[in-house]
């Protein structure tokens, strides 16, 4: 008798799993988003059938934080992404896989190359320009230029350099602190 207890007690419990599972599944079906989410996630509305729970609660989960963020950010953001779009594929896949190489780097490296950006970042758009152009000089008559970044460190001794020959480096009145 007690196996049978024990059988019943494990059929029922598995069938209130089963249908908790079902429940919840359902609860991610396309008729019960409230209309913020499916107003939100409506490029996915065909192919939200065919989706695993766990994507419908990343995609849901990524709504809800992009509903968070302040008006000016999400309109930034998607600047961003319409330019990502409208960029040359060729262009796309380098930047991708620069990307890539970049998470690869030690975060020593990499955080010496966010901090460089930062310093440029910081600048006025017309230095910004400057910059950029003295690069492009420093490229044309010979100097290292712009590595692939096999290591991340080139590009960023390169950047210094070019910034300390240019009178530009971390103390100097060009850059913001």
């Amino acid at each position: 008798m007690k196996v049978a207890d024990t059988l019943k007690t494990l059929l029922l419990g598995a069938a209130m799993l089963l249908s908790a599972g079902a429940i919840a599944a359902d609860s991610l079906s396309w008729d019960n988003l409230d209309d913020a989410s499916r107003k939100l996630l409506g490029n996915y509305q065909q192919q939200w059938p065919q989706l695993s729970e766990q994507k419908r609660r990343f995609l849901l989960e990524q709504g809800k934080k992009w509903q968070q963020l302040p008006q000016q950010k999400r309109q930034a953001m998607w600047q961003r992404y319409q330019r990502w779009q409208q960029m040359d594929p060729q262009k796309r896949t380098d930047m991708a896989e620069a990307y890539q190489r970049f998470q690869q780097l030690p975060a020593a490296q990499r955080d010496k190359l966010m901090q460089t950006h930062q310093r440029f970042m910081q600048m006025d758009k017309a230095r910004q320009q400057q910059m950029l152009q003295r690069f492009r000089e420093f490229q044309r008559r010979g100097g290292q230029g712009m590595p692939a970044m096999q290591d991340g460190m080139d590009m960023q001794m390169n950047i210094n350099n070019m910034m300390d020959n240019r009178g530009m480096g971390a103390g100097s009145p060009g850059m913001m602190h």
